[in-house]
């Protein structure tokens, strides 16, 4: 129902990710949210697909770069269960990206190689207790000693924290310059220092990984740095950028998700002597939400196709992230009014998608960060 035409090979993409979301993943999806655990052949698979190289390029055996591409697959996930598109994903947006953009040809190779095959992962750590959304204010410092970085520090909300094998750090290297101070450095999960914190409990996303990571006197190679010390921030901008286009698809994936649950439960649920999808109220709402996701769509896919073609889109993946989440909130919340009280048990999956929609407000930057950005872009 796209008003945006699909090229034929992201229309093959879209179904080869639909198929394999619903007959090699939705059979487990309850199992795995009970167990409150990230189902590790999904990784596998997505590898052996070649999903994992969407936004690496071919010399680094991806597809990429293709952020429309992600952002299918992420939707696809999505429409099936969050914690596990959130976690995926998690390696193509944030963990991968710091070396695309600013990792050295040795870095490119020992690390988006193996990477992209589902032989490594690679996580991004960034948010720290008390920082939330002002990543200056972050106190993780890395001090040169000769031919080694210390850090110490601690980072939180960790996505894929614990199940891991490499840490892109974001820490200060100079405190007293501010965002000329950020750099990014990777770290072996394995090194000495780093150590995992408690797996924090969430109201959704029962199925992604989510730690808290302490860094102490942690001792790595200067080689381990990304890019140029102190020029971290700029790049890790243009990560977050990229991130917030493809979070909009997973917003989008999870309201689509909910809505399908909601549709076809009206056309069986009978009230007062017919199927409430005959109701005008239902199916205002039923149409309300198909509006609000084709509309999401529509945006974040034409934003994607913008970063695709290399054009300043900023402003539009702001715009595109802002609505699809706060559309995911609504369309998630009208789907579990539909289904009345059965909407509020956690055996109807429209329960985890009304959880699992509410990180989208507050991931790759809250809704109030993005309306700060909009403003700044109208010169407000």
């Amino acid at each position: 129902m796209e008003l945006m035409k699909l090229s034929e090979e992201h229309r093959i993409l879209k179904d080869t990710v639909r198929r394999f979301g619903e007959q090699e993943i939705k059979p487990i999806v309850e199992e795995y949210n009970e167990r409150e655990e990230y189902p590790e052949f999904v990784f596998k698979r997505c590898a052996e697909m070649g999903f994992l190289g969407l936004m690496v390029p071919e010399e680094y055996g991806g597809t990429g770069p293709d952020c429309l591409g992600t952002c299918i697959f992420m939707e696809e996930l999505a429409r099936i269960d969050g914690g596990i598109a959130g976690s995926t994903v998690h390696q193509i947006s944030l963990g991968m990206p710091p070396l695309l953009f600013m990792g050295n040809e040795e870095q490119k190779r020992k690390y988006l190689v193996p990477g992209v095959k589902g032989e490594i992962k690679i996580c991004f750590a960034l948010t720290e207790p008390g920082g939330g959304s002002d990543n200056l204010a972050m106190k993780t410092v890395a001090k040169r000693d000769g031919d080694s970085y210390v850090i110490k520090g601690s980072k939180i909300f960790s996505t894929n924290g614990g199940i891991s094998d490499y840490i892109c750090v974001a820490c200060k290297t100079d405190p007293e310059k501010g965002s000329k101070g950020i750099s990014v450095i990777i770290v072996d999960r394995n090194t000495p220092g780093v150590e995992l914190g408690r797996n924090i409990r969430k109201i959704g996303w029962h199925t992604s990984n989510t730690v808290e990571l302490f860094f102490d006197d942690c001792r790595v190679p200067v080689t381990n740095l990304i890019g140029e010390e102190g020029k971290g921030f700029v790049n890790l901008m243009k990560t977050l950028y990229s991130g917030r286009i493809i979070w909009s698809a997973y917003c989008i994936g999870i309201a689509q998700g909910a809505f399908e649950e909601a549709l076809a439960y009206s056309k069986i649920r009978e009230a007062f002597g017919k199927v409430i999808c005959k109701n005008q109220g239902v199916s205002f709402m039923l149409a309300d939400m198909a509006k609000d996701i084709e509309v999401a769509r529509t945006y974040a896919y034409h934003t994607a196709a913008l970063y695709d073609q290399g054009e300043d889109c900023n402003y539009q993946a702001s715009v595109a992230k802002l609505f699809a989440s706060e559309m995911a909130d609504r369309v998630t919340a009208k789907a579990v009014q539909i289904h009345g009280g059965y909407g509020f048990c956690r055996e109807y999956p429209v329960a985890r998608f009304f959880c699992d929609a509410r990180i989208g407000q507050i991931r790759e930057g809250t809704s109030e960060i993005m309306k700060i950005l909009i403003g700044r872009k109208l010169g407000i």
